[in-house]
Formats: structure tokens, C-alpha cells, sequence
């Protein structure tokens, strides 16, 4: 009896240890996809938004010799790569026309056709202190180049008075020494851009925005007029000189941005 018991015995035993060791073993399905889930980057909680395309249009002013400003339209396209949170860089490309008049001393009026590109890098300072919000404020700046053609007329008789180049001009570093060909049929001079961008989430890729921006052009020719000349001659390209005064433009544009994926920190201004 003592035996038959003792064997029992032993057979449970075994039974619950073979048991226990296939406990040890087996994987748990559930543990399993938590640790691969706790690898994975944590997307739901990323503050980095996806590339972006803005397409953008407005009011600009040109701010030169011409005192008298008048109102043109500018537009232009951007593409835009966040690389952390709430900082960005990207490269705008603009389009548009300029003018301005002046009837005292100058009695003259100014056109001008331009494009111009640059490299830009902005801060998103709501982005990057953590600020409760949907909006978004970029303060942007870079540099670039502008292509213009710019030509001043007499106000009186509409005669053709000077232009920024023509099938005479040559490029030139010093407004003295020439190289090349001539018969530049743009000037290209450095731009710099100053802006800030004020954006109102709609769906998770896609915004509108308003924007203010102030571009610092290094020449004086955007009116084809320098600084306290009023020379009378077609043919004249109009050489930059130091001691004159730098030209600049402003913008105000409306636009969108279209997020090429959708934004897992989306917020709603509508929810807000």
C-alpha cells in the first residue's frame, strides 16, 4: 500500500513539473507583441510633421527711389522638410512684378518682372516650447538670388528713360569692369528674406496661412533709378555703387500647406 501511494505520488509530481517547464517555454503571444509594439518609435507622440508643399499669393510693395509705391502681385511655391520639432528648412521659389512712380525731381515711373529663389530655415516657436495650441508661427530667413528686368519711363511722354540691362550690358562685379557677352537679358542680384508665417490646421494635411514677409535686395536697380540720378539714356544699365541705397520689397500672401503624409499630432483649430 505504502508502495502503490509512494507511486502516485511520483506520478503527480512529474505530471506538475513536465507541466510547469511547458509554462517556461511556451511564448506568450500577448508579452510578445507589447515588446515589439514598446520598439517601435512612438509616432502617436511625434511632433514632427511630414514634408510640405506651400503654394502661396498676395499684395507686394517695392520699396527703392521711386518714392511713390504702388501695389503689384506676387506668388510662389515652397517645399519644406522638418527635421525636428519645431524646426524646419526648405527652398521657396516667388514670382511676380514691381512698380513705383515719383513725379518730383525723378518724374518718372518703374516696372520691373522678377523671380526669385532661396534656401530658408524656421523656427516654430509654439512647436518648439511645447505650447498648447492647433496654430502654428514659422519665423523664417535665408538667402538667395533674384532675376529681374527693370525699365523707367517719363511720366509725361511715356518715353523709355534707363533700364537695369539691355542688349548692351555685360555682368559685372565692380559697376566698372565687364566680363562675358553682352546682352544680359536678366540682372541676378543677392536676396535675402525675411518672414513669418501664421498656419490654421484644417484636416491632418492640410493648412492655411497668412504671411508678412521683407526681402532685402543688395542693389539699387529694381526701379532702374539710382540714388540722386536722373539720367536720361535707354542704353544705361544702371552699375550698382556702394554709396547708394539698397532696394527691398514686402509681401502679404494667403496660402496652403499640403502635408504629403498625414500628421499623427494633428490638432483641429475647430476642436480648440
Amino acid at each position: 500500500m505504502k508502495t502503490k501511494t509512494f507511486l502516485i505520488a511520483l506520478g503527480l509530481s512529474s505530471s506538475l513539473l513536465a507541466h510547469g517547464q511547458t509554462i517556461k517555454v511556451a511564448p506568450n503571444k500577448d508579452n510578445a507583441t507589447s515588446n515589439r509594439e514598446a520598439r517601435k518609435p512612438d509616432l502617436e507622440d511625434s511632433n514632427v510633421d511630414p514634408v510640405n508643399i506651400t503654394l502661396y499669393g498676395g499684395p507686394s510693395w517695392l520699396s527703392a527711389d521711386l518714392g511713390s509705391i504702388v501695389s503689384t502681385y506676387s506668388g510662389g511655391v515652397g517645399v519644406f522638410y522638418p527635421f525636428a520639432r519645431g524646426l524646419s528648412v526648405g527652398v521657396q521659389a516667388d514670382f511676380g512684378t514691381f512698380k513705383a512712380e515719383q513725379e518730383e525731381f525723378f518724374n518718372a515711373r518703374s516696372k520691373a518682372t522678377f523671380q526669385q529663389g532661396a534656401a530658408v530655415i524656421a523656427v516654430d516657436p509654439l512647436r518648439l516650447f511645447n505650447v498648447n495650441t492647433a496654430l502654428s508661427l514659422n519665423i523664417y530667413a535665408g538667402a538667395g538670388l533674384i532675376y529681374f528686368k527693370a525699365q523707367a519711363f517719363d511720366l509725361t511722354t511715356d518715353e523709355l528713360l534707363r533700364t537695369s540691362n539691355d542688349a548692351g550690358s555685360y555682368r559685372t562685379k565692380d559697376g566698372v569692369n565687364v566680363r562675358g557677352n553682352p546682352g544680359v537679358k536678366q540682372t541676378h542680384e543677392l536676396a535675402i528674406p525675411l518672414g513669418f508665417r501664421l498656419g490654421f490646421p484644417l484636416t491632418q494635411r492640410l493648412n492655411i496661412f497668412g504671411e508678412f514677409r521683407y526681402n532685402y535686395i543688395y542693389t539699387d536697380k529694381l526701379d532702374a533709378t539710382l540714388d540722386r540720378e536722373n539720367y536720361r539714356e535707354a542704353s544705361v544699365s544702371g552699375e550698382y555703387h556702394k554709396n547708394n541705397s539698397e532696394d527691398k520689397w514686402y509681401s502679404m500672401a494667403l496660402g496652403v500647406n499640403f502635408f504629403l503624409k498625414k500628421r499623427t499630432n494633428f490638432k483641429s483649430i475647430f476642436n480648440n
